[in-house]
């Protein structure tokens, strides 16, 4: 499902937070521990997706705890991203010494509604997705949203610092 989206030293894997999950190690289990039946499964499905792609680099059992922002905490030579939303969890990961950082995100192709819209897409960002017919314009801020997602998750490990543009 994943396949083509990165060059081809980058390993992804995918799967469904609903289909039952690897168990997660003690120290993974308690970072959910409060959380909500949803979150639990995709964060499960989540590090399970991680562990396979890290396999790929020999890494397939690394713990993934999490920063102090939720990021999960990569071995040192390797940087990653992980997504999950209904249906989907997804991890691509690469070695540190070609990529600063990776980012992926994924979203149902459904709409935002008008009050998140405005939170998400900027006046220009909405006009040039709407000038592309070829996009559902309902499901336009969703993508937005989508790709603003994954290039933050590309470079926050660089920054750790997380931004809000008000303009």
């Amino acid at each position: 499902m994943l396949d083509g989206l990165f060059p081809a030293d980058v390993v992804t894997a995918w799967g469904d937070p609903l289909e039952l999950s690897s168990p997660l190690f003690p120290e993974e289990e308690a970072l959910v521990a409060k959380a909500v039946w949803k979150r639990q499964r995709e964060f499960a499905k989540g590090r399970e997706c991680a562990r396979r792609a890290l396999a790929g680099f020999g890494r397939g059992n690394a713990m993934l705890l999490s920063g102090s922002d939720r990021e999960p905490l990569w071995p040192p030579d390797i940087v990653g991203s992980i997504t999950h939303t209904r249906g989907l969890c997804g991890a691509a990961v690469a070695l540190s010494n070609r990529y600063q950082g990776i980012g992926i995100d994924a979203e149902p192709a459904e709409s935002l509604g008008v009050d998140l819209t405005k939170r998400i897409c900027r006046d220009d960002e909405a006009s040039a997705a709407s000038t592309m017919a070829w996009l559902e314009s309902a499901i336009v801020p969703r993508l937005v949203f989508c790709a603003k997602e994954a290039v933050y998750k590309c470079v926050f490990p660089i920054s750790a610092h997380f931004w809000v543009s008000r303009t």
